[in-house]
Formats: structure tokens, sequence, C-alpha cells
């Protein structure tokens, strides 16, 4: 039996800011917006990735 795992899945978790990252980033919006738009974008792959529903036998 062959078996593959999503590596994506088992080693990292959803992003999730602390409050004093949510207060950088209103204080400097311009510096911190392209890293906030490309932790939102991992975030949504690894959704589509990680909680998919399992297929049954």
């Amino acid at each position: 039996m062959v078996t593959t795992v999503d590596t994506l899945c088992v080693v990292t978790t959803r992003y999730h800011a602390t409050d004093a990252q949510v207060a950088a980033f209103k204080a400097d919006k311009p510096l911190w917006e392209p890293l906030v738009d490309w932790l939102l974008g991992f975030n949504k792959e690894r959704d589509k990735r990680c909680l998919k529903p399992t297929e049954g036998p």
C-alpha cells in the first residue's frame, strides 16, 4: 500500500496575527500589506488542501 502525505498539512498551521502584529499593520499599512496579502493567500491555499474532506474506502 502506498500512502502520500501532504507535508503542507503536517508541518504548518494557519497563520493568526498577534495583537502586536495587528497594531503594527495598522500603524504602517503600506509596509506590511504585501506580507499580509501573502499570508492570507497561504491560509487560503492551506485550507483548500488541508480542510477538504477525505475520501472514504
